[in-house]
């Protein structure tokens, strides 16, 4: 007997371990979804939207406990409806969900989960909006394919597949030469430092906006998108010195919201006429920039329409089991391959290229 009272004794520990186990594990993935969420608030950088690709992939669970912060965000951002005049304390309502024994159950777990989210965010928030360190910077980027690039001043740029630029700020001018393709810029204020973008002798001249430059053989194309630069192109002397000293510049045009031109590089008078750019145009020509996707429980088919829209791979649904299918995902529209393994990974979709641009979708 004594035998099998320490037989079952070991038994009982093991599972006592297994359970702390399982709920360490548990935390540590809450833990993690908390992050991610935090950082899907204030917005992913290129390399994150790939690190949180590859965690959601990592694990089924992670996927569930994902959907469950960004809900208890949503839940608690909903506070942003009271203002003091409405009454002494906020409404519980605004903090209410449709699950009431969520409120009986997990009470502990909500309190702990939304004081860590908070502090998560507040971090993640204020570590994105602290200045950086020192007015100096040069950096030169090559983009193969798509590639988006956070500035020293928060400026953003975003290169096509195939450009290439060369950043160097300094304490008057923050200076961007385009030497190949395309690239758009949302640029961060700053009224002492204005934010230039050369492309082969033409400069766009701004200070908080955002547009795209793109080189076309012997024309730069400039649109804007938001605010108002400045386009103007250089005149260098045949003697010029060794560092490219510019004798004169010439301003071509203003374009605001909406507006584009083309400047022609090896024009002696460049000046080209200021286009209004239909939604149509703008669409079109900026087509190459992902979108990031942002999907809470919304059915596969609906998912797989927007990823055909945007992109040359196309997706079928073979099995009309799996249109329904929901889906709670965080990516960016050019992802097509991450969101097909994404579909392998954590739900145990199969998915199979019967042609080099077509993948069918089917039950594993």
């Amino acid at each position: 007997m004594h035998g099998l009272h320490a037989k079952a004794w070991h038994g009982v520990r093991k599972e006592t371990w297994e359970m702390k186990g399982d709920a360490i594990d548990r935390e540590r993935i809450r833990e993690e979804a908390t992050q991610w969420v935090a950082k899907s608030v204030a917005g992913f950088s290129a390399e994150e939207q790939d690190d949180f690709f590859i965690w959601m992939g990592a694990d089924s669970r992670h996927s569930d406990e994902f959907a469950a912060a960004k809900k208890l965000w949503e839940r608690m951002n909903n506070l942003s409806l009271w203002v003091p005049e409405h009454s002494d304390v906020p409404n519980m309502d605004l903090l209410q969900t449709q699950n009431r024994s969520f409120w009986r159950k997990g009470v502990s777990w909500y309190s702990a989960a939304a004081a860590a989210l908070l502090i998560t965010l507040g971090s993640v928030l204020i570590l994105k909006s602290l200045p950086k360190e020192g007015m100096e910077f040069e950096r030169s980027v090559v983009a193969d394919d798509y590639d988006s690039e956070k500035l020293p001043d928060g400026s953003t740029v975003e290169l096509n597949g195939g450009s290439e630029i060369f950043i160097n700020y300094s304490e008057t001018e923050r200076h961007v030469t385009l030497l190949a393709n395309e690239a758009y810029f949302e640029v961060a204020k700053d009224s002492k430092r204005p934010f230039i973008v050369e492309a082969r002798g033409v400069k766009v001249r701004a200070i908080g906006t955002a547009f795209n430059v793109r080189i076309e053989q012997d024309e730069i194309e400039v649109l804007v998108t938001e605010g108002t630069i400045q386009v103007a192109s250089e005149e260098v002397d045949s003697d010029e010195s060794r560092d490219g000293s510019l004798v004169a510049e010439t301003v071509v045009a203003e374009l605001t919201v909406g507006e584009m031109t083309v400047i022609s590089v090896e024009d002696p008078e460049p000046v080209k006429e200021v286009q209004k750019a239909s939604i149509q145009e703008l669409e079109q020509r900026l087509n190459w920039k992902p979108k990031m996707f942002e999907y809470d429980s919304t059915p596969l088919w609906q998912v797989v329409n927007d990823f055909n829209m945007r992109n040359h791979v196309q997706i079928e649904i073979a099995d009309p089991e799996l249109e329904d299918a929901l889906i709670v995902i965080s990516l960016r529209s050019s992802s097509v391959d991450h969101f097909i393994d994404l579909l392998e990974f954590s739900m145990g979709i199969q998915a199979k290229y019967v042609a080099e641009d077509r993948v069918r979708l089917s039950k594993g």
